[in-house]
């Protein structure tokens, strides 16, 4: 029953500047988070009377205990808080000055606002299946999973997990026997990444498996995609579209998508231009939910065009804008520049220019 979404766009990196976030991604000794006033999908779906969790990746702030998960809309969580880390130490450090002092390192993995200091190295004491197959975080995740779907078995409360993936985000790391399963792949980096990705999709598979056990796999809506296009360096490949993580060609930005469950057509194409800020709109609109939020949000639903097929194009008030700004981009080179360089190689220098 699964649904592509053809043309499923997301941002080069993240979308902070919508919220007044103009120094880029929240980094960890930041004093900043998610604004307190915003509605988010968790806030949304427990006013629809579901439960709600996220396991995997929070990096919305936690400088406070009101930008926490738990403080933002979410019954329960597990994982970690900041951008990055170590796939088994669950450390991350951050260079305090360079060349002249060691990077300041913490430990970054959580139960709720409880830290979980057994969850550094290869094994967990505190989730019994990881002992049964592998030894990353990556199924630490999925475990976590695991226990959400098994404690509504038998329930009648729905509940929406959010499930964000530490992979494939560097560092790259993976258990040897995931990466060996490519011996034709020469690069190592790339090896190692593939790797990842087939431990996640393991991840994702056991996941489904216990929905399945619990009887809820025929009831459930899956939405998934990627963050945005693939770091080259890291790993990552986008071809056939060129540029990668962090740049607006189509390899930052296009990205794989799709969704399925009850009512969604099987083995389709959904043609429309979709962007990530469409999601909370389209999955509240999967269950009837009207948003409670007040403040304006720029995502519009695709639910009725998705269930129907319908192909007629959804308004795209971001794309819009972009193609304005671009045409007087365009026309403010070619009126001051264009007699200095070609116009292909300053347009790139200003896309590139605009990331920083």
């Amino acid at each position: 029953m699964s649904f592509h979404l053809f043309l499923y766009f997301k941002n080069p990196v993240r979308y902070p500047i919508r919220l007044g976030l103009q120094t880029d991604v929240i980094t960890a000794p930041q004093p900043s988070c998610l604004p307190l006033d915003e509605v988010t999908i968790g806030n949304e779906f427990q006013s629809a009377g579901y439960t709600t969790h996220i396991v995997g990746k929070w990096h919305l702030g936690h400088y406070c205990p009101q930008c926490l998960p738990n403080n933002r809309g979410f019954d329960t969580f597990r994982g970690y808080l900041t951008g990055a880390e170590d796939y088994y130490k669950k450390t991350f450090c951050i260079p305090l000055v360079p060349n002249q002092r060691p990077a300041a390192c913490g430990f970054d993995f959580y139960d709720n606002e409880n830290r979980m200091p057994k969850a550094n190295g290869t094994y967990s004491t505190y989730q019994v299946l990881i002992y049964l197959f592998i030894h990353t975080i990556i199924l630490k995740f999925a475990d976590a999973s695991r226990e959400v779907i098994k404690s509504h078995e038998g329930s009648k409360t729905p509940f929406f997990l959010y499930l964000p993936f530490q992979s494939v985000h560097y560092p790259v790391m993976v258990p040897k026997n995931y990466s060996d399963l490519y011996p034709n792949e020469k690069n190592h980096t790339r090896k190692e990444y593939m790797g990842m990705v087939t431990a996640m999709d393991e991840a994702v598979g056991h996941i489904v498996d216990e929905l399945k056990a619990a009887g809820a796999y025929e009831n459930t809506v899956f939405f998934y995609a990627t963050d945005n296009g693939g770091l080259v360096g890291a790993g990552g490949r986008n071809a056939p579209f060129r540029g990668q993580k962090a740049t607006l060609w189509q390899g930052g930005l296009r990205v794989p998508a799709f969704i399925s469950g009850p009512g969604v057509p099987s083995a389709s194409n959904y043609k429309n231009m979709m962007h990530i800020v469409d999601v909370q709109m389209t999955l509240l609109d999967a269950i009837g939910h009207q948003r409670t939020g007040e403040k304006h949000v720029d995502g519009v639903s695709h639910w009725s065009a998705i269930t129907a097929g319908d192909e007629k194009e959804t308004m795209d008030l971001l794309r819009r804008k972009r193609e304005r700004t671009y045409d007087e981009v365009e026309s403010r080179i070619q009126k001051k520049l264009a007699v200095e360089k070609p116009r292909s190689e300053i347009l790139d220098r200003i896309l590139i220019f605009a990331l920083d």
